[in-house]
């Protein structure tokens, strides 16, 4: 809520566009290591693995019909 409030705050003292102000917030969870990656593969890229040629028709979303 605090953040909200600021932000309100901020736009009612902007007077012209583009306008930059700095809130008087600080970060105070600890900062973490963020998960680039997910912990498998998804299985669309394990199928386009197997079955490179089909890659371009899934880049033209020529997808095709389930069997």
């Amino acid at each position: 809520m605090e953040i909200l409030r600021a932000t309100l705050q901020a736009l009612e003292s902007i007077a012209t566009p583009g306008t930059a102000v700095h809130l008087p917030i600080s970060w105070t969870e600890p900062t973490r290591k963020p998960r680039l990656h997910p912990p498998q593969a998804p299985p669309i890229s394990k199928y386009l693995i197997k079955h490179p040629w089909l890659f371009p028709r899934l880049l033209t979303r020529d997808i095709p019909p389930c069997s």
